[in-house]
């Protein structure tokens, strides 16, 4: 299973606008919301948009499924500690 850990510490909003791949995040199957070194939710996702003028993307149609098993899952198995200096908002990860 891949997931796309997005770092919310700062912005507080998992949908967006991320830049990174917008390709590379199609291709995951759970966006996981990090804050402060912890998973705060993993969300079901319904499509990702194409890169605006800044080269920005968002994660659209975001549905909850933190509390569900596959959320217990993934939160249980998913470490999403960084490395020291480490700050990519936007980290891919399997499981």
């Amino acid at each position: 299973m891949e997931v796309v850990i997005v770092c919310t510490s700062n912005t507080g909003v998992p949908e967006g606008y991320w830049k990174a791949s917008p390709n590379h995040a199609r291709a995951v199957d759970y966006v996981v919301e990090e804050r402060n070194g912890k998973i705060h939710a993993v969300y079901e996702f319904s499509n990702v948009s194409n890169r605006n003028v800044d080269g920005r993307f968002s994660f659209d149609g975001l549905k909850d499924v933190t509390n569900t098993a596959i959320g217990q899952k993934i939160k249980n198995n998913l470490d999403v500690s960084r490395s020291q200096g480490e700050s990519q908002p936007v980290r891919y990860a399997s499981i």
